[in-house]
């Protein structure tokens, strides 16, 4: 006999990532299959639902938010590494 307890493993979870833009849940289920999530759910935040009502892109609400951050943040960009991946690439 083996004294040893067989661990079970589900075979249905969700996965929830959030963002300041949305909220996706990932639903899996290894017996319907097994490779990937059957089905994602995105939950858009009303800041970006307003956005888009306005006509404006999520790449420009995006970017604003990028070039924001960008001036908050501290320290130093290493250009001489930036250089060398541009001359190899």
């Amino acid at each position: 006999m083996s004294t040893e307890k067989q661990i079970k493993q589900p075979s249905k979870w969700e996965v929830i990532y959030s963002d300041d833009d949305c909220q996706q849940i990932w639903k899996y289920d290894l017996i319907k299959f097994p490779n990937g999530p059957i089905s994602v759910e995105t939950n858009w935040k009303p800041h970006i639902i307003k956005e888009w009502k306005e006509g404006k892109s999520l790449k420009s609400v995006r970017v604003k938010t990028h070039k924001k951050d960008a001036k908050t943040a501290t320290g130093k960009r290493n250009t001489s590494v930036d250089a060398k991946v541009r001359k190899s690439g």
